[in-house]
């Protein structure tokens, strides 16, 4: 039996589009990419900067054992220029433990990769984000985050298109609608025999519905 696995993720933190095999068991979480974004500043280790940003994972890392999405601001007084605004958010069809393990993990994973003052990982699992302006509540469509792995054939990629577009706008409708009472939804499809796809749409909790929806309709667009 053949499985195509394909992760689409529009960045920044409103959304997660993706297409994977789901699973039980326990793994390690799956880095996918990171962005480090030098044009607001960078900061050097013993920093204030550091500092704040090291407490800062910590309590999101000690959030993410009882919450897949949480937010959190260290810094305060009149420095603005150390101050930290960061969530995270974790797939609501994985466990609270798989969630926190992508959170240390993509914590560990920017403070290695990204001495920059603004800073994204984006892993199967979870995503991490942190920078020295508010970004709660914020809806950003760029930069745009998208990787896919899919070995199939151009006209088996076709096929695979003309298959997940409906499952999609499908999963759009319903993790957006007044009845939904969070941003997610999960669906799957066959395309020739014996092969399966699983998708899965979900955004962040603190935009609006409205909001959710455009993101999602703009990720399908950046796939299509």
């Amino acid at each position: 039996m053949a499985w195509k696995i394909i992760f689409i993720l529009l960045l920044l933190f409103s959304i997660t589009l993706t297409l994977i095999r789901p699973t039980t068991a326990k793994v390690n979480p799956l880095f996918l990419s990171s962005t480090c974004d030098y044009s607001k500043g960078n900061y050097t280790k013993n920093s204030p900067y550091y500092s704040n940003l090291l407490h800062t994972f910590a309590n999101l890392s000690s959030l993410s054992a009882f919450n897949t999405f949480s937010n959190f601001t260290s810094g305060s007084g009149e420095d603005a220029t150390n101050k930290i605004y960061a969530l995270y958010d974790c797939r609501l069809d994985l466990t609270l433990q798989t969630c926190q393990d992508c959170v240390k993990d993509a914590g560990i994973e920017l403070l290695q990769s990204c001495p920059s003052k603004e800073a994204i990982a984006i892993y199967a699992e979870c995503m991490l984000r942190y920078a020295n302006r508010p970004i709660v509540a914020m809806m950003e469509l760029t930069p745009p985050q998208i990787i896919c792995g899919v070995g199939v054939t151009m006209a088996d990629e076709g096929v695979l298109n003309r298959t997940i577009k409906p499952i999609f706008k499908g999963l759009i409708e319903e993790a957006t609608s007044e009845n939904s009472s969070r941003y997610f939804a999960t669906g799957e499809g066959s395309y020739f025999e014996y092969q399966k796809v699983y998708c899965l749409v979900q955004c962040t909790p603190d935009i609006s519905r409205d909001q959710c929806k455009m993101c999602l309709i703009k990720c399908l667009e950046l796939y299509a």
